[in-house]
């Protein structure tokens, strides 16, 4: 990952956490001062050292609020395809339902339909 030094985690890091932790705070502060394209660089380039992108970071966990807010933001690619496997976040989204208990299931149906 590349980007600006920061003692500690660098932004990348800390916008991959967000994005498992579903914590909208946390992306939205470190958002906050960035300009329009910045924000799309970092949240379009930014994966693990799996290849995945935030999206199927969140998706792959179920993070509803935290998509809807990625969604949110300006020219967010919402298809991006992960480095490993060739899967989308839909792809990620629905291994996560999969492996849900039933009862989960109106909650992930609600998910895929963003």
């Amino acid at each position: 990952m590349s980007g600006e030094e920061h003692e500690g985690a660098s932004i990348e890091e800390q916008l991959i956490e967000a994005c498992r932790r579903d914590n909208v705070e946390l992306l939205t502060e470190l958002l906050e001062e960035k300009s329009d394209p910045e924000i799309s660089k970092l949240l379009n380039e930014t994966t693990t050292v799996m290849g995945n992108h935030l999206y199927h970071e969140a998706a792959s966990r179920g993070n509803y609020e935290i998509i809807d807010h990625l969604l949110d933001q300006p020219d967010f690619e919402c298809d991006p395809i992960n480095r490993l496997e060739g899967d989308t976040p839909l792809h990620s989204a629905i291994r996560w339902l999969n492996a849900e208990p039933p009862a989960q299931r109106p909650f992930g149906l609600q998910l895929l339909d963003m």
